[in-house]
């Protein structure tokens, strides 16, 4: 795999999580400002349009990751199938692991990456 796709996949692991610190942000920065008054309703759109943009990004990433899972000849069938287990049950998480685990040494050697 490219070191290209490795950013791609990389970037596209982590940005639910930046997206979500931004609603969080964007809400809670609201909720100072404004303490008993209603949301705008732009505020309201932007929030759906960037919760939208992490579920299409979700959506993406169990795709790439499963297919990658399914693919990887370093898995035995067993590992594979503990994979799919936890990225079904705790997906987010296990999508960071796995691509910190798998997706960045994929390629190398062990004394490769022991040398990094």
């Amino acid at each position: 795999m490219s070191t290209r796709k490795k950013v791609l996949i990389g970037l596209s692991t982590f940005l639910p999580f930046i997206l979500l610190v931004v609603i969080f942000g964007k809400l809670i920065m609201f909720a100072v400002q404004n303490p008993e008054g209603e949301p705008p309703l732009d505020l309201i759109i932007g929030l759906i349009g960037v919760y939208v943009l992490i579920i299409i990004t979700f959506m993406i990433n169990i795709i790439v990751y499963v297919g990658h899972m399914v693919r990887n000849p370093k898995l035995g069938n067993t590992e594979k199938t503990v994979w799919l287990c936890l990225m079904f049950f705790f997906n987010v998480i296990v999508m960071a692991v796995y691509y910190f685990m798998h997706i960045i040494t994929q390629g190398k050697s062990a004394e490769e990456h022991i040398k990094e």
